[in-house]
């Protein structure tokens, strides 16, 4: 296989790759988490959860700050409106 400088990815979609990968990652670990019985086993996911979520918030913060991951700010009245729905779920559970 000969060498191609034009296969390589880019910054952008190096960070984005691990930020997906990262955030596939969390949602594994509190599976894992969730499922296993043992006490050690809950440990040892527990801190590949908290671990990985913070490499995944550290990716999402430098491709925010260049600029390659845009993020829409909410609506206060959207975001109360969460807040009554969660407080309503809550009180139900």
């Amino acid at each position: 296989m000969q060498y191609d400088p034009q296969a390589q990815m880019d910054d952008k979609n190096m960070l984005n790759d691990m930020l997906n990968t990262e955030k596939q990652l969390v949602g594994v670990y509190a599976s894992f988490l969730c499922e296993c019985a043992s006490q050690d086993g809950r440990q040892l996911f527990a801190g590949n959860l908290e671990q990985t979520a913070q490499d995944q918030f550290q990716t999402f913060r430098l491709m925010q700050q260049k600029g390659w991951y845009q993020v829409e700010q909410a609506e206060k009245g959207k975001i109360n409106q969460a807040r009554q729905t969660m407080a309503q779920i809550k009180t139900e559970l």
